[in-house]
């Protein structure tokens, strides 16, 4: 995956989506990890996140995404 990793991250836009990606991610970690979160929102924060980790796969192994 070396290789194609550094490939991902030569292409502009490919990388400012993991960006992205990545910063949503961290939002919403924070969110999770405050108690005032209820356990609804924490369920849908869990179903975003694996929704995150699927793009962010998918680009890293090249393949399309919406």
């Amino acid at each position: 995956m070396g290789n194609s990793l550094w490939m991902v991250l030569e292409d502009d836009l490919c990388r400012e989506r993991l960006i992205v990606l990545a910063a949503r991610h961290v939002k919403l970690a924070l969110e999770f990890s405050q108690r005032e979160t209820s356990l609804e929102r924490k369920k849908k924060i869990k179903k975003e996140v694996e929704s995150l980790r699927v793009e962010r796969d998918q680009l890293l192994h090249g393949k399309a995404v919406k």
